[in-house]
Order: C-alpha cells, then structure tokens, then sequence
C-alpha cells in the first residue's frame, strides 16, 4: 500500500490528506488530552477516559498493552512523544 499523505496549509486552514497524516493529527489531540488528565485527573471529556486513551496508543503504536495506571498511562504518553515527534518530521508539509 502506498500512502501518500502529507499536510496542506492554504488560506489560514490546515488539511490533514491520508492515513499517516490523520492518525499523526489524531494522536496530536489524544496525547493533549492525556497530559490534560494526567495533571488534572479530569478527563476532557467523556470518550476520553484514561481506558479509551491507552486503547488509542495501543493500537496506532502496536505495542502490547500497557498497565492500568497513572504509570502506564504516562508511558503511553512518552510512547505517542515519540511516534508524534518522528511523523512530524517525515510527513510533508504543502503551502499553497
């Protein structure tokens, strides 16, 4: 499968094109909301609760699942850190 995703910036709005591209804006928004409940202890809302947040990670990371903790809600964190850190760097930014 060839996935041509990348982002596009055109008159003051911002399109997420493709899988890649809207997982990387999705998990932008789940790890937002992890350090908002991990700081907190309120979810943002009522889908994400801290079960659903580690569910996310587990499955656009494909890692085996982490503990039901603060401690392993943390570590999915860090995890999403570093999957966000290195999409942002491969997918292509288009200005038009």
């Amino acid at each position: 499968m060839i996935d041509d995703s990348y982002v596009e910036v055109k008159d003051g709005t911002t399109v997420f094109h493709g899988e890649d591209a809207t997982n990387f804006f999705a998990a932008v928004v789940v790890r937002s909301a992890m350090s908002f409940y991990l700081k907190t202890g309120l979810p943002v809302n009522r889908a994400y609760s801290p079960t659903n947040m580690r569910l996310f990670a587990e499955k656009l990371l494909h890692k085996p699942a982490y503990k039901r903790s603060e401690k392993g809600l943390a570590q999915a964190g860090r995890d999403l850190d570093a999957w966000i850190a290195a999409m942002k760097a491969a997918l292509p930014v288009k200005f038009d």
